[in-house]
């Protein structure tokens, strides 16, 4: 994917406050371009 020698991020979401409806965990791993300092918007 070449995110390996850059770097990535991975977020969490987990609950209704994770905006979740079906209870579960899952990771969203996201990489591949310089993604900022913002993560909640």
């Amino acid at each position: 994917m070449g995110i390996k020698d850059n770097g990535f991020r991975v977020i969490v979401n987990c609950g209704k406050d994770g905006g979740q409806e079906v209870k579960h965990i899952h990771f969203h791993l996201i990489g591949g371009k310089e993604l900022g300092t913002k993560i909640v918007h």
